[in-house]
């Protein structure tokens, strides 16, 4: 009877260990998946970050680089218009040019009830105006 108790008691420490090792790997994969999980995600914020940081950028840069040709482009075209005697460049004050602005917003407005991209194109144009004391 007593070899029974003691090998019952053997088998009995034999499962609970068993069951301590099976416990302890649950919390090491919990661990690990948890660890996992963050260094993912700090990763993709990080990756996330870097393209906004380089998208910004190279937005920017196209958008100058456009500002700068058109800008170019517009002198060229002054300085050719000035060869013809026939043309006439007229050069708004900037009141008057805000006026203009404020008129044609109401052709804007038209244009921006068409669908949701001109509506987002208006939105944009009038906000870059705005801020800039332009309407």
């Amino acid at each position: 009877m007593m070899a029974k108790t003691l090998l019952g008691m053997l088998r009995s420490i034999r499962q609970s260990d068993g069951l301590l090792f099976a416990a302890v790997c649950l919390l090491c994969v919990g661990v690990a998946t948890a660890n996992w999980l963050t260094v993912r995600s700090v990763l993709h914020s990080n990756v996330d970050a870097r393209f906004s940081q380089r998208t910004s950028t190279a937005t920017d840069k196209l958008a100058y680089d456009l500002v700068f040709r058109l800008k170019k482009l517009d002198l060229a075209a002054v300085a050719e218009a000035k060869k013809d005697p026939t043309i006439e460049i007229i050069d708004m004050a900037p009141e008057e040019r805000r006026k203009f602005r404020q008129i044609a917003q109401q052709e804007w407005q038209n244009w921006a009830k068409r669908n949701a991209m001109t509506e987002k194109i208006y939105t944009s144009v009038t906000t870059f105006l705005a801020e800039r004391n332009l309407l």
